[in-house]
């Protein structure tokens, strides 16, 4: 139950896309300029914010600017605290009954922070009301830039992360694999080396796409050619793997 006799405020999680400030939608901007706090979100070792720069443009000076930190740390109970910390901060704002916002680069509900910062609010305060508001994905914004259709017709489209690599891929059963049509591979930063030898042992390195940096001025497209499936050099942070098993 909400503390004392104020009515909580209203939580939205609201997506505002791959990081160029023009592929917000007009219903999460509008969000954006009615709620009383705006939350951003940051690595624990630096206070870098992708979504805060997103929104800024769009933003007067007077909107409240709130950022949390969040673990990256493979370690659940690591994790768990920053959620826990950063949840009672979020709600400090709702019990005095402010709206607010927690905004994510992309989309809140792929591979998103909100979903763990949704989950621990809700046990805390089962009847907050939550909306959000769906944003652009890191796929879609590749796709766009390479001109590359993900899918059409019957096809199907597998989307991963890479944080562990794609042993997924690689373990799977041949006919899996072989049912595939087109591949996303997000998160491949650490990784990059890793996930490259085993696109080259599934012989896919040449259907590959690399892009990095999607719709930001340093944006980068390597095509399968240009790919070296040995490198254990780590690519920009934002980058992901467009992978076309078939040809458009």
């Amino acid at each position: 139950m909400a503390t004392g006799t104020k009515k909580l405020g209203k939580l939205y999680g609201v997506g505002v896309g791959p990081g160029d400030p023009e592929l917000i939608t007009l219903k999460g901007l509008k969000v954006l300029k009615a709620v009383s706090y705006v939350f951003t979100a940051s690595s624990a070792k630096n206070e870098y914010s992708l979504s805060s720069r997103t929104i800024e443009p769009h933003l007067d000076d007077k909107k409240q600017l709130i950022n949390l930190s969040f673990s990256m740390q493979k370690d659940t109970a690591v994790r768990e605290k920053y959620w826990e910390k950063n949840s009672l901060l979020v709600l400090e704002k709702l019990r005095e009954g402010k709206d607010v916002a927690f905004v994510t680069v992309g989309d809140p509900m792929t591979y998103s922070t909100f979903g763990y910062l949704m989950r621990t609010i809700l046990e805390k305060e089962p009847e907050t009301d939550i909306e959000i508001i769906p944003g652009i994905t890191s796929y879609q914004a590749a796709a766009a830039a390479a001109k590359v259709v993900l899918s059409e017709n019957n096809q199907n489209l597998f989307v991963m992360s890479g944080v562990e690599g794609i042993e997924l891929l690689k373990n799977a059963p041949s006919d899996f694999l072989r049912s595939l049509n087109n591949i996303v591979v997000l998160k491949v930063y650490k990784k990059y080396g890793k996930i490259m030898k085993s696109l080259k042992e599934l012989g896919l390195v040449d259907r590959a796409i690399l892009v990095s940096n999607c719709t930001l001025k340093n944006e980068t497209i390597k095509l399968g050619p240009e790919l070296d499936g040995t490198s254990n050099q780590y690519p920009p942070y934002f980058s992901l793997l467009l992978i076309r098993k078939n040809e458009n």
